[in-house]
């Protein structure tokens, strides 16, 4: 019961906090543009494939804020010592990293939810129309890959001293997830083929690595259920969405050379996705338990 009791707090907390409703405004009207920008830059847009044209954006925006949500969960008690009262009541370590990683996933998923509530309304006031479906697939991803981040967030937290060094840890992790993530994968590529660059084909491990990074996962696992096959390719491949259905490259089965293995089909991007909501908060709470808060 202590758990459910600490992820209420923290949820009830969170929710009074300016900064998350601002992030939550900030994200809506992300998700909002991704949907109405394509009706201004282009003559013809067809309603189902408007989910394509809010992958990259949801990705970026949702990171930032989830970040942002629990970067301090823990390493902020511990930097004004509070965290020793808290564990001072009949609450163990497990139950302040399970607690304030649950009720701060709430919120962030709350905060998602809101945003994709109202690009629908914007979705159908400016086509008239919405492929429900795939949209609230979606959504549901979108909050999948929010609690993952969370967990990082929160494991970040619970590892670190002091809400610098968690600052510092959360904008390195936001770093390497959205703008260094292909570049490790390349860097990777060039020594394990001693000094070779990515070409036109690539071996499917490639690909993995590529993939393996929760946006990246989070891309892949929206081609379950994106109508645009030119998108679907891109996405595979690891390298985002496009916004256009024209052709926009070779298929996966080509870029590697061969037949495509199970681990680079769509569904397992999932099972990717979901060892990142498991096992960073895992890894936070083995830190955790070990530190020593006096």
């Amino acid at each position: 019961m202590s758990v459910q009791l600490l992820a209420w707090k923290e949820f009830t907390d969170s929710m009074r906090s300016r900064g998350l409703w601002v992030a939550t405004a900030i994200l809506t009207v992300v998700t909002s543009a991704a949907v109405f920008l394509p009706s201004v830059a282009l003559n013809d847009v067809d309603p189902a494939t408007l989910p394509q044209y809010m992958l990259a954006p949801v990705a970026t925006f949702v990171t930032i804020t989830a970040l942002v949500t629990g970067y301090l969960a823990i390493a902020g008690e511990r930097d004004t010592g509070s965290i020793r009262m808290l564990l001072g009541l009949p609450y163990t370590r497990r139950d302040v990293v399970v607690g304030k990683y649950l009720g701060r996933a709430v919120v962030v998923s709350v905060a998602i939810l809101i945003s994709y509530l109202v690009t629908s309304v914007v979705g159908f006031a400016v086509y008239g129309a919405l492929p429900l479906g795939p949209y609230a697939l979606l959504a549901v991803l979108t909050v999948v890959l929010g609690i993952a981040i969370v967990g990082i967030a929160v494991a970040i937290s619970a590892a670190s001293g002091n809400r610098n060094r968690a600052m510092s840890m959360a904008v390195g992790v936001f770093f390497v997830f959205e703008l260094l993530w292909n570049i490790i994968a390349q860097g990777i590529y060039f020594v394990v083929t001693f000094g070779d660059l990515p070409g036109t084909t690539v071996p499917a491990w490639f690909v993995l690595v590529k993939r393996l990074s929760p946006t990246n996962a989070f891309k892949s696992a929206a081609n379950l259920f994106l109508s645009n096959n030119a998108t679907r390719v891109n996405v595979s491949q690891g390298q985002g969405a496009t916004s256009g259905g024209s052709n926009v490259g070779p298929t996966l089965a080509e870029r590697i050379g061969g037949e495509v293995p199970f681990y680079l089909d769509e569904w397992f991007s999932l099972i990717i996705l979901a060892c990142w909501v498991v096992l960073p908060i895992i890894v936070g709470y083995l830190q955790f338990k070990r530190a020593d808060l006096g």
